[in-house]
């Protein structure tokens, strides 16, 4: 069995990506980037374990014994702890890779860049690709970034589509799931509240303690978020710009809930056409988009009229999710990498 260190930037990614590695028979240890679920917070906690090796995480927490995520305290490892691993992937964090590169670099490494960039970090990334480490991107549009720094494989992102499911739509109110609203230009934070005006609306998301707007209910545990997709008549998915689709997005498709978002021109910055999440819809089929106000108003209004036809979008949007998002297809994007690597056996 080989053995997979997973350093990471994300909760909700991290966890639908150690179930695929553990699926294709890695024995995985991620350093932790883990929100616990129950009570989410800016606050997080060590570990997500999928290895029973208890010794590497004592020898982890020798060397960083005030370990956290973000970027004040250094990501400390030596020969030791990282000979124990056939494969390290870090996400999003390039600076972990400066740190540690000495270490590194006679390793296989790759890097998840999980789709938020610009012009520094694109730099950066052209750095470690000429070192030899494999890049991967979340999509194709991320080539659009300003000083884009290339690519080794396009693997997206997955949702695990066996919980966020069974929608019954008959809470009447918009549902978005975004973080730090305060960010007005990279979430059109003003165009969200004209495009909700006067309808009922819940907003949940860590960080939007300062946003002032009627029905911001601050943090959702995921209990509770799978019953809010599942009950919500319509998601209105707003994004992270430059971002190319959100997991929130990919949830509220997968649970079925009807979406309804950004076209091309809202979704992305004029100066990096990134966005695509509006490329998984055909309006009226199993999702609506559009960059006119007044015509995302109507749609969410319509919904809101025609029970009938929001559990048509529901049955096509949830098919859409598991065509495209779903663990079992993002898992074969990663299989057939790591065939190519020589670090398993392609399954028949």
């Amino acid at each position: 069995m080989k053995n997979l260190l997973y350093i990471s930037c994300h909760a909700s990614l991290e966890r639908n990506d150690l179930i695929i590695f553990n699926n294709l028979g890695f024995n995985v240890m991620s350093i932790g980037f883990y929100v616990d679920p129950k009570n989410p917070s800016f606050q997080y906690a060590l570990p997500l374990n999928y290895t029973v090796d208890k010794e590497l995480y004592d020898h982890f927490k020798l060397l960083n014994p005030n370990y956290e995520y973000g970027y004040k305290i250094p990501l400390k490892l030596d020969k030791d702890f990282l000979d124990r691993f056939d494969i390290v992937i870090v996400t999003w964090r390039y600076d972990y890779l400066k740190q540690n590169w000495d270490l590194l670099k006679d390793k296989l490494v790759l890097f998840q860049t999980v789709g938020q960039s610009e012009g520094n970090r694109e730099r950066e990334i052209a750095k470690i690709r000429s070192r030899g480490v494999k890049v991967i991107r979340m999509s194709e549009s991320e080539k659009n970034f300003p000083g884009y720094g290339g690519t080794d494989e396009v693997i997206d992102l997955s949702i695990d589509t066996s919980i966020f499911k069974d929608w019954v739509g008959d809470d009447l109110s918009v549902l978005t799931i975004n973080k730090m609203m305060w960010r007005k230009r990279e979430c059109n934070t003003n165009l969200y509240l004209q495009v909700t005006n006067n309808f009922p609306r819940k907003l949940y998301g860590t960080g939007n303690d300062s946003f002032k707007c009627e029905g911001n209910l601050g943090p959702i545990s995921s209990d509770d978020l799978i019953e809010a997709y599942a009950r919500s008549r319509v998601c209105f998915s707003i994004g992270t710009k430059p971002g190319p689709v959100t997991m929130t997005f990919k949830e509220a498709m997968s649970a079925g809930c009807p979406v309804i978002t950004w076209g091309p021109k809202l979704g992305s910055f004029s100066c990096t056409k990134t966005y695509t999440a509006y490329k998984y819809l055909e309006n009226g089929m199993n999702g609506y988009y559009s960059d006119d106000i007044e015509e995302l108003r109507s749609y969410i209004d319509l919904l809101f009229n025609d029970y009938d036809l929001a559990k048509e979008i529901s049955i096509q949007a949830r098919k859409t999710a598991l065509k495209h998002f779903s663990i079992e297809v993002i898992q074969k994007k990663w299989e057939n990498l790591f065939n190519d690597l020589g670090l398993i056996t392609k399954s028949v």
